[in-house]
């Protein structure tokens, strides 16, 4: 089974569970602000992970299927024993995905070391030191 996380697919799959209910039962039960729903998830905005956690927890959604299309929708549709094989899986792609972070984490710091260098370089030239001056003028 692929479980590769798929925005499109989650986005319908999210849209189809907001559909289940009136915006003013999600606005109840979730305590959020009533332009939440059509303002910004009906749009293709995320829910936040705390929003994720209270839509499953409050309906009865499987975050699996939420997230992964794995299992039922509904979690008193799941079956009790787990499929290890998809748990692994899973957690694999947890794995993958916390190693994707530490790597853009990494290259985030690597671009400001170099841009940090450039502006260093550039303030010592005779432009750069008139555009300091510029600056520091307009901040008195």
């Amino acid at each position: 089974m692929d479980i590769r996380y798929n925005k499109n697919k989650f986005f319908k799959r999210f849209m189809k569970v907001l559909s289940t209910r009136p915006n003013t039962w999600w606005v109840e039960k979730l305590n959020i602000a009533p332009s939440l729903i059509p303002a910004r998830w009906k749009k293709g905005h995320l829910p936040s992970l705390q929003h994720f956690i209270d839509i499953c927890e409050t309906d009865g959604i499987s975050a699996d299927w939420l997230l992964f299309n794995m299992g039922k929708q509904n979690l008193n549709e799941q079956k009790t024993n787990f499929d290890y094989e998809e748990k692994d899986k899973a957690y694999e792609a947890i794995l993958r995905l916390k190693h994707i972070n530490k790597q853009l984490l990494q290259e985030n710091q690597k671009l400001k070391d170099i841009l940090n260098e450039m502006f260093k370089t550039y303030i010592s030239t005779p432009d750069g030191r008139e555009l300091l001056e510029i600056i520091n003028a307009k901040k008195k």
